[in-house]
C-alpha cells in the first residue's frame, strides 16, 4: 500500500464543488477514510478543511491513536499530538474552511491555524505523539465523529522548514480563495538570486 487513504467505512463521497466550488471528500457523521500506513511522531502535515455543521468532532484525526488536528468537541483551532495538548481550544467551531497545519520531532511539536502559529505547548513529555494511522471523519472506529469536507491533506514522514510550510499554505490559499488569497499566476525570474515561490 501506498501514503494514499485507502481504508473507508461508511460512505464518504466525492463532492465535485464543495470549499469554494473545488472539489472534496464529504464525510456525513457515520463515515470515514484512512491511511493503510503508520506515520510515527516525525512527520509535517497541511490541510485543508471545513465543518459542515451538526457534528462538530474529529474530522481530522486518527484510527488507532489519541490524536487530533484541528477540530474537537464544538471547538476549532486545536491540535492534540496523543500524549497532551498543544494548544488551546477555546475557539467554537464554524463551517468556514481552514488551513491546518502542524510539524512534529524531537519532543517538539507546532500547530498553524490558517497561517498563525497557536501553539501553546511545543515540548513533548514523552516519546507517544505519533499520528498512527491517519483518520478523516471521525477518531478510532467511528467514535466522536465529524460532518465535513476535506479536500487537501500532504503528509510528510520530514519537519518542513518555516519557508517550505507557509510556501505551502500560500500556495493553498490561492488554490481555494482563502483568508484573502485569489487564485493566481505570475511570471518568475528564475534570474535572480533568491528563494523563489509559484502559487
Amino acid at each position: 500500500a501506498g501514503n494514499n487513504a485507502d481504508q473507508s467505512s461508511g460512505t464518504p463521497t466525492y463532492a465535485a464543488s464543495a470549499i469554494n466550488g473545488r472539489p472534496a471528500v464529504r464525510f456525513d457523521g457515520s463515515s470515514r477514510l484512512s491511511t493503510s500506513k503508520w506515520f510515527n511522531r516525525q512527520y509535517s502535515i497541511v490541510t485543508v478543511s471545513q465543518l459542515t455543521g451538526g457534528s462538530d468532532q474529529r474530522l481530522l484525526s486518527s484510527r488507532d491513536q489519541n490524536w487530533l488536528l484541528g477540530y474537537h468537541n464544538g471547538w476549532k483551532d486545536c491540535f492534540h499530538p496523543n500524549n497532551g495538548w498543544a494548544t488551546n481550544y477555546d475557539l467554537k467551531a464554524d463551517t468556514l474552511p481552514h488551513i491546518y497545519s502542524a510539524t512534529s520531532g524531537g519532543r517538539k511539536v507546532r500547530f498553524y491555524a490558517d497561517g498563525r502559529d497557536k501553539t501553546t505547548l511545543s515540548a513533548r513529555r514523552d516519546d507517544n505523539y505519533n499520528i498512527g494511522y491517519f483518520q478523516m471523519g471521525a477518531w478510532r472506529a467511528g467514535q466522536e465523529a465529524a460532518k465535513g469536507d476535506v479536500a487537501e491533506v500532504l503528509l510528510f514522514d520530514r519537519i518542513l522548514t518555516g519557508s517550505e510550510r507557509m510556501g505551502l499554505e500560500a500556495r493553498l490559499n490561492a488554490k481555494y480563495g482563502l483568508n484573502g488569497a485569489e487564485d493566481l499566476s505570475a511570471p518568475v525570474d528564475t534570474g535572480t538570486l533568491g528563494e523563489h515561490h509559484v502559487l
